[in-house]
Order: structure tokens, then C-alpha cells, then sequence
């Protein structure tokens, strides 16, 4: 039971780290779309 919490725990973290990760490459993305050419 305490290694089903620990692993749903982790998945958690995984998923946000993996947002944040996908969240900031698109806003660095748009960054450059946004420069002038």
C-alpha cells in the first residue's frame, strides 16, 4: 500500500514537471514568433 501511494506521488511529480517543461517551451515558442524577422 505505502509503495502505490509513493508511486502515484511520483507520477504526480513527473506529470507537472513535464507540464512546466511543455508550458515553457511553448511560451519560448511564442517568443520567438513574436520577434520581428
Amino acid at each position: 500500500m505505502k509503495i502505490n501511494l509513493f508511486c502515484e506521488k511520483e507520477k504526480v511529480i513527473v506529470i507537472s514537471m513535464l507540464e512546466s517543461v511543455f508550458i515553457n517551451e511553448i511560451a519560448y515558442k511564442n517568443r520567438l514568433d513574436s520577434l520581428p524577422h
